[in-house]
């Protein structure tokens, strides 16, 4: 028996070659193997420590509502046609409304020096004094290096301060608005031109905070009727008062820039009265 297996070993090198190929391709994953998939967060921004006087308020940004490429786990690209490539092998780590909100709530929390920033759904042990509510028109990577952008946001409140029958001014909305160039192929990049976009939209939505903040201390120019001031300088927006002190007004330099304006202009609609149930 012994004698046979060996004659059998060599006088059969094509046997031979064929199991070691075999071998080759069940370790290269040859034989249906699932390719390895690469997930991605978003929220992983790094920022300097906000400046002492920005105001310590409790805010909740959420819920978003998203378009239907986004309710996907897989990373989309808008091809030239007009077709919507989804790439399997690169995913979110979980929903990308997780992950959008938990960026724009960390990045807010970051912006503003507070500990009283969620994202919804939360159980927060603190009453909210700020709402923000998103609905994301579109937030995509096009095919010739170009992100699409625009998201829509309501500020709502400050709630609790006696400033009406609902107990909080009239609902603020802005847009986000833009094409961004220069934006890699690849999956990473991608994935950091989102991180992008989240960070400006956290960087608006922070001042327009401390703009109704100040208004709400009857120290706003406005802002507090839904108006936000335009400029070119990268304090344009803010809301100087003289009797802040110079850290709050550093604070409020830093965090304010030109927001745009929803189309809908002077916004008066209160949550649960007509003109906001899209939000």
């Amino acid at each position: 028996m012994r004698n046979r297996m060996v004659g059998f070993s060599s006088a059969s090198p094509g046997v031979a070659f064929a199991i070691a190929l075999l071998c080759g391709w069940v370790s290269t994953g040859c034989l249906g193997r699932s390719p390895q998939v690469r997930q991605y967060m978003l929220g992983v921004e790094s920022l300097e420590p906000a400046e002492t006087g920005a105001p310590d308020v409790s805010v909740l940004v959420g819920p978003v509502r998203l378009p239907a490429y986004l309710e996907r786990p897989e990373l989309a690209l808008l091809a030239a046609d007009g077709e919507v490539e989804l790439d399997s092998q690169h995913r979110w780590l979980g929903s990308f409304a997780e992950n959008f909100l938990r960026a724009t709530s960390l990045g807010v929390a970051r912006r503003l020096g507070s500990t009283q920033v969620v994202a919804d759904p939360s159980k927060a042990p603190f009453p909210i004094e700020y709402t923000v509510r998103l609905h994301v028109d579109d937030l995509i990577a096009e095919a010739g290096g170009v992100m699409r952008v625009r998201i829509r946001w309501a500020l709502i409140g400050p709630a609790g301060r006696g400033t009406g029958s609902l107990e909080g001014p009239p609902a603020r909305l802005f847009t986000l608005e833009e094409r961004r160039t220069g934006v890699g192929a690849s999956p990473e990049a991608r994935v950091q031109a989102h991180e992008a976009v989240l960070a400006e939209l956290a960087t608006r939505i922070a001042a327009a905070i401390v703009e109704a903040e100040a208004a709400a201390s009857g120290t706003g120019q406005g802002v507090g009727r839904g108006r936000v001031e335009r400029g070119s300088g990268p304090g344009n927006g803010a809301v100087h008062a003289a009797h802040r002190s110079g850290a709050y007004l550093r604070a409020t330099r830093r965090l304010a820039r030109p927001l745009r304006r929803s189309r809908q202009g002077d916004l008066r609609c209160r949550i649960g009265e007509p003109g906001s149930r899209n939000w």
